[in-house]
């Protein structure tokens, strides 16, 4: 399941992005559950982040 949720990541920012960086370091820490990194690639799905153009 974990796998999938980081694809899910990977799908919306590509690779190298910090949000899927960091996210994959949420998923070595068991102090996460599957249902807590599941909110997260959801609300990342649902309003992704927006980097301003400078």
């Amino acid at each position: 399941m974990r796998e999938e949720l980081l694809d899910r990541m990977i799908r919306i920012y590509g690779f190298e992005h910090e949000a899927v960086i960091a996210f994959a370091e949420l998923i070595e820490n068991n102090t996460f559950t599957d249902e807590m990194l599941e909110v997260i690639v959801k609300a990342h799905e649902e309003h992704p982040l927006v980097e301003e153009e400078e």
